[in-house]
């Protein structure tokens, strides 16, 4: 008996990590994602005036980056205490897909927190970041690829 519980432990701790199938289905065809606040979509009475009209676009391979980076996220078995910084809103033309919320290397879907591996994320906040060092100069704008980041 102790073995089938030592099989469940390891198949529950190592390889039965969860991920965001669903979103990942939904997001597969985005060729564009307008990254905003997260405060501005969640409770704009707590934005700084600067940030309401701020926003960058993401397009090309970076797309695909971060598609696959959001869709290869896995459920660790711990919350972290970081907290969602922006809202990245998928597109294919002008038709929206979806929503994700993410900070750090995690991505917030349905209530639960998923990590990514790859390091694209975390790549892809220094990037949003860098542009709002340039507020109130343009507020919306594009970033150059992530490999610069």
């Amino acid at each position: 008996m102790r073995i089938i519980y030592l099989i469940f432990a390891i198949a529950l701790f190592t390889g039965c990590r969860q991920r965001p199938t669903a979103l990942g289905h939904q997001i597969a065809d985005a060729d564009h994602i307008v990254a905003r606040h997260y405060l501005v979509a969640q409770r704009r009475d707590r934005v700084p005036p600067e940030m309401l009209n701020f926003s960058v676009t993401i397009t090309g391979d970076d797309v695909h980056t971060i598609v696959n980076a959001i869709s290869g996220s896995s459920k660790e078995g711990w919350e972290s205490v970081c907290n969602p910084t922006w809202e990245l809103q998928f597109y294919k033309g002008s038709n929206w897909l979806a929503n994700v919320d993410f900070g750090c290397e995690l991505v917030y879907v349905d209530g639960a927190q998923f990590e990514d591996h790859t390091g694209t994320l975390e790549k892809l906040e220094r990037a949003i970041e860098a542009q709002t060092h340039r507020i109130p100069m343009p507020t919306v704008g594009t970033i150059g690829p992530l490999s610069n980041y």
